[in-house]
């Protein structure tokens, strides 16, 4: 979800990574909370906008890296990443801040907005797992007491019979909550496989 951008927003009590897509229609935010972090300090609010794409590429040795320190340098409109493996090699990365006058809000308007919770094994076990494997979207649709998430997979477009489509039905009493709004039952919504299975890994 997004353009290529993250935005990035301090307060006193919390860290808050969000990315918006271009219609501004569909978010996705991240609330790391002030416990979360061996060391926070944020002395005002502050929020930024960074390069999407070049932090995640800095950040793609996390899985050796036993400190990691970020640093909002508003003085000189820069995001500065330092990362401490576990053999002691240090790596610094600084970001400019991009267009700091046009920051967008990764909110949606909460009227009418539909909710929908639950454990990431039931989406996994449920829905993922049906799916074929060359998948790479999944529609979710949704009624008044289910949620119907499709699939369809062409493995050769010259071929009308060499053709995949997976429907699954999951029931309400399935989700810790199931909040829909009458009208936008039976409207669907897309997503790319590989955004989904980041967000349930996470």
């Amino acid at each position: 979800i997004g353009e290529d951008r993250l935005m990035i927003e301090t307060n006193h009590d919390a860290c808050i990574f969000s990315t918006l897509n271009q219609s501004q229609s569909s978010y996705a935010k991240f609330l790391f909370q002030r416990q979360f972090f061996q060391s926070f300090e944020a002395m005002t609010p502050f929020k930024c906008k960074v390069n999407l794409k070049m932090v995640l590429l800095a950040l793609r040795s996390l899985n050796t890296t036993k400190e990691l320190v970020f640093c909002l340098d508003g003085d000189n409109n820069k995001l500065l990443i330092s990362l401490l493996s576990h053999e002691g090699i240090k790596r610094e990365y600084t970001f400019p801040f991009e267009d700091q006058d046009n920051i967008p809000q990764a909110e949606v308007p909460r009227k009418g907005l539909n909710l929908i919770r639950a454990p990431a094994k039931v989406i996994q076990d449920e829905i993922l797992e049906p799916m074929a494997t060359a998948v790479t979207e999944l529609s979710f649709v949704p009624t008044s007491n289910s949620l119907i998430a499709r699939s369809y997979y062409d493995s050769d477009i010259k071929k009308k019979n060499d053709s995949h489509h997976t429907s699954c039905h999951v029931s309400s009493s399935r989700f810790e909550k199931f909040k829909i709004a009458p009208d936008t039952y039976g409207q669907d919504i897309t997503f790319p496989m590989k955004e989904i299975k980041a967000m349930l890994t996470f």
